[in-house]
């Protein structure tokens, strides 16, 4: 299906093994996801848009499958991501149309039938993330590895006094990297919500957290807080 566009633009190859291209057609540009090399994340895409269209948050239109090839043609949110222009906008504005999308998930009616075909979030996956720091940390700085185990029995007590409901709808990135800015809106849906199909059922304060704990940039603990009791 590609090859039925041309000057098609490689926007972004990430973590993942999707690839996203522009393409620009009589003064309309459209997003072209390519997910031939991850089927799963193709239909994790398709389910979640399902989910989330019935919500009163801006994701891209889809107009367009591809089933055989599995690729879908969405609407282009441009390229104001908030993580380029956080300098040029005002910070607090930006945070504050993102957390008010957050709440409107939160406070909408997805249907108990939509959350159970989601992933729940457990220990499995938890000890998956945290593997990373055994599997390249440890070797990389040549600790014993006889820690590992232990490193594990203190992560899963601590797991187990986690006092968390996993019943939310969690987009699993909500970051600056992932939500763009759509100045013609109004209110929140100038917040553009980006790679939902890594969404799960877990603790509603996930997505919250994952905006205000960035790496890459310092949110100051008394904004964080205002946020957070918002």
């Amino acid at each position: 299906m590609l090859n039925n566009f041309k000057d098609l633009t490689l926007v972004k190859v990430g973590a993942s093994q999707k690839k996203i291209y522009r393409h620009n057609k009589k003064n309309n540009s459209y997003i072209i996801l390519d997910f031939s090399e991850d089927t799963d994340e193709f239909n994790n895409h398709l389910n979640i848009y399902n989910i989330l269209r019935n919500v009163n948050v801006s994701i891209p239109k889809i107009f367009e499958v591809d089933f055989e090839n599995y690729i879908i043609i969405t609407e282009d949110f441009s390229d104001q991501r908030f993580d380029k222009i956080f300098n040029k906008q005002n910070t607090d504005s930006l945070l504050e149309c993102a957390i008010e999308s957050l709440v409107i998930i939160n406070n909408s009616t997805i249907n108990k039938y939509e959350l159970n075909a989601l992933p729940k979030y457990n220990y499995d996956i938890f000890k998956k993330e945290i593997s990373e720091f055994v599997e390249f940390y440890i070797p990389y700085k040549n600790i014993d590895d006889s820690l590992n185990t232990l490193f594990f029995k203190v992560w899963k007590e601590s797991y187990n006094n986690l006092n968390f409901e996993f019943n939310a709808f969690v987009h699993k990135d909500f970051e600056l990297t992932n939500l763009m800015y759509l100045p013609k809106k109004n209110n929140h849906l100038k917040c553009g919500i980006l790679d939902f199909q890594s969404a799960f059922v877990g603790f509603k304060g996930w997505d919250l957290f994952s905006l205000l704990e960035n790496s890459r940039f310092f949110f100051s603990s008394d904004s964080n807080e205002e946020f957070i009791k918002y």
